[in-house]
């Protein structure tokens, strides 16, 4: 399926910390969240009745997490022991706040990064930069710690990454000659990439994908591109892969990995929607999801800077390319 979407996009990241879970953040209007993010959708992460949960799809409206099989446990309420000791909470604090008596398992924001309480504070005045009490989460960039990110473990030397989506079926949607397909990825920590594939299930004579990876426009949308990798035959079936001729930088973000039909139109492994940082439109029934952005580029490799929405064929599809890079680690 290929719809054209003419609705505002909302911000989506792969872990966002929400806070403490609320029924009127859940889907449907009117009433929405004061943080501005939206109703609660995939990798959102809340806390409720001392227990922080993560959703693994879009949750059921006003079910509590511990009702509804679509939120997983990620840091369970320790019990009262014998001695009368709580377990330990992880609950983000907002802004740090000299005097304030923090405990083990508590997050805070100082100086645009983000910071976790080991339990060893030394001084309550002393700032969680210079205090041995405070480990450092997620340094903040240029714009600081993006607010309700939850940071990820290290990723594994030579893991690939790919869109997390609903699941993967067996052909993307069928785009005509130089269209491109991004799909999100989340890098949850510092790396390179090495090397980007993409599995072709339905060779097509004279069948080309071009692939690359685009940085994002800082709105949950793609931005200006990083990586023109070139191109693969699709003549033939298989996993097809190319090799970055010079690693390419990827701090901790979201990116677009992204798939230019060029010649015949060849199926390619895809991924189904709902893809978190993809906006359906205005209709957010199960029947109407989106996995990818599209967009033309009738010019030579893929588009410089992606179309801002709206214009340059810009639209949706239900199943996107599901495009894979290789890290360093």
């Amino acid at each position: 399926m290929t719809r054209t979407a003419a609705s505002t996009r909302g911000a989506a990241l792969l872990g966002r910390w929400r806070g403490a879970w609320s029924a009127v953040t859940q889907v449907g209007p009117p009433v929405l969240p004061a943080d501005g993010l939206g109703a609660y959708i995939a990798n959102d992460v809340v806390v409720y009745a001392g227990t922080t949960y993560r959703a693994n799809q879009v949750p059921t409206a006003g079910v509590a997490p511990q009702n509804d099989t679509k939120w997983d446990v990620v840091a369970q309420c320790g019990a009262n022991g014998s001695n009368g000791t709580s377990g330990v909470s992880f609950t983000y604090q907002g802004t740090w706040v000299s005097g304030t008596p923090y405990i083990i398992g508590q997050w805070v924001t100082y100086s645009g990064s983000l910071y976790y309480c080991n339990g060893n504070i030394a001084s309550l005045t002393a700032p969680p930069n210079v205090d041995v009490g405070w480990n450092l989460g997620m340094a903040g960039g240029g714009g600081g710690v993006t607010p309700g990110q939850v940071p990820l473990a290290a990723i594994r030397a030579s893991a690939y990454l790919f869109t997390q989506g609903a699941g993967s079926q067996g052909n993307s949607t069928a785009v005509g000659v130089n269209t491109q397909v991004a799909s999100p990825i989340y890098v949850p920590s510092n790396t390179t990439a090495d090397r980007i594939c993409l599995q072709v299930v339905t060779a097509a004579a004279s069948g080309l994908w071009r692939l690359g990876i685009y940085a994002d426009a800082g709105t949950s949308y793609p931005g200006a591109v990083m990586l023109d990798a070139g191109t693969i035959d699709a003549s033939t079936t298989g996993v097809k892969e190319i090799t970055i001729g010079t690693p390419t930088t990827l701090p901790t973000g979201v990116y677009w990995v992204a798939a230019k039909c060029e010649g015949a139109y060849a199926a390619a492994r895809g991924t189904s929607g709902p893809v978190w940082g993809v906006v359906p439109g205005s209709n957010t029934s199960s029947n109407d999801v989106a996995a990818a952005y599209i967009c033309t580029q009738s010019s030579a490799g893929l588009a410089s800077t992606w179309p801002a929405w709206g214009a340059g064929g810009t639209g949706i599809v239900a199943v996107g390319t599901r495009v894979g890079v290789r890290v360093t680690g």
